[in-house]
């Protein structure tokens, strides 16, 4: 069977990216959502186990202390992370699994899956940014103030990409991303596809 691929959806806060994975999840075949843990409240709304897992910072530590982050980070006075065997265990099974990082997380990720597919999102606009964020209403005016400066901080990790997806709409930026899942799809990588190709080379008596 053939090992999946990571899909690493990073923005800043606001540009949509927990909404996009989710409809991925639901709509493309053999594409399984990474929950990360994290040690910020729960929000109105969310379930442990389907938006986070929730974790005290003395267990997120441990968590550390022994392997079990493939990434982590400390954002906005909370930790994030990203577990590992969930990844790994999937990748293995051949099916493909969407991220939620932010930028210190995708550069983590792509030192360790550097085949990996690394899309970035952003919103059509800065004040369209700070209109979805205030919308949300889950933010304090200093935590919204930090995720804002924050925006910088992501736009300077665009050259780690290999996308840029703005989400103008929702519905079109689904549908961008699945085109690109679904052309990765097809990409060999790394030394699989010298394999391949020797072995065609082979089966076709062609010695270049």
């Amino acid at each position: 069977m053939r090992r999946g691929f990571p899909i690493v959806i990073s923005g800043p806060a606001g540009s949509g990216k927990t909404s996009l994975c989710q409809r991925i999840v639901r709509g493309v075949r053999r594409v399984r959502y990474s929950v990360s843990a994290t040690t910020r409240p729960m929000r109105p709304g969310e379930r442990k186990g389907r938006d986070y897992h929730f974790l005290d910072e003395r267990t997120f530590k441990q968590w550390i202390r022994v392997g079990r982050f493939c990434e982590w980070a400390k954002v906005h006075d909370y930790y994030y992370g990203t577990p590992k065997d969930f990844l790994e265990e999937t990748l293995f099974n051949g099916n493909q699994v969407i991220l939620d990082v932010d930028y210190q997380g995708r550069r983590a990720i792509r030192k360790e899956y550097p085949d990996g597919v690394y899309i970035l999102i952003l919103p059509p606009s800065f004040p369209i940014l700070q209109k979805r964020l205030r919308k949300r209403g889950t933010e304090t005016q200093e935590s919204l103030q930090k995720r804002l400066k924050g925006v910088e901080k992501e736009l300077k990790g665009l050259e780690n990409s290999d996308y840029l997806v703005i989400n103008r709409n929702l519905s079109k930026a689904v549908e961008a991303i699945r085109t690109i899942i679904l052309a990765e799809g097809f990409r060999e990588r790394g030394v699989q596809l010298n394999i391949l190709t020797k072995a065609w080379r082979k089966k076709m008596g062609v010695n270049l």
